[in-house]
């Protein structure tokens, strides 16, 4: 039965996301972001704010109710809907956010950073996310490119011993010696 049910939990939930009414704005930044606004009316958070209320019914100790058992009327009672709406933000935002990049197809990277503008029960919820876009690259036509000649600059014999006595000298180990210092001795 557990099973049946997150089934009929995930139907809702993606039922849910197609028929959301909410609206947006779109602003791009020059930073290669970009700006939405959304606005998420009342009506379309509701089930956010009943799955809030299961969800607080199983930390919050409910007279009369087994935990996770207490209706939303009764949790909004006890513990107002404030609170309840506080923790239905962040899967109201998750899936305002979600659709609005479906609609405008943006290819966006990483977290969204979300400043909630406005949220009170019963009224619309107003937040904006900025969120870096990937970036679109065009590659020219390679044929265009004229062709490059390169031409090997020769190395003398000198040049080869010079690297190799330096490479010998990175990888020499340091004694601490007794005679005077000469030629490539450390001195410390």
């Amino acid at each position: 039965i557990p099973f049946l049910t997150l089934i009929d939990k995930l139907v809702n939930l993606l039922y849910a996301i197609e028929t959301i009414t909410m609206t947006h704005t779109k602003k791009n930044l020059d930073n290669g972001s970009i700006e939405l606004s959304i606005t998420v009316p009342a009506s379309e958070y509701q089930k956010h704010l009943t799955s809030a209320a299961e969800r607080l019914s199983t930390r919050v100790a409910v007279r009369g109710f087994r935990p996770g058992h207490a209706p939303y009327e009764t949790m909004k009672r006890q513990l107002g809907e404030m609170a309840i709406l506080e923790e239905a933000m962040e899967a109201i935002v998750r899936e305002a956010f979600y659709q609005a990049v479906t609609e405008e197809k943006l290819e966006t990277i990483g977290m969204p950073k979300v400043h909630i503008i406005k949220s009170a029960p019963g009224n619309d919820v107003v937040f904006q996310a900025s969120v870096a876009l990937l970036p679109s690259v065009t590659l020219p036509d390679l044929t265009k490119l004229k062709k490059v000649s390169i031409s090997a600059k020769p190395i003398t014999d000198q040049q080869v011993a010079e690297t190799i006595d330096s490479l010998r000298g990175l990888q020499a180990k340091e004694k601490i010696k007794s005679a005077p210092a000469c030629g490539k001795d450390k001195l410390v």
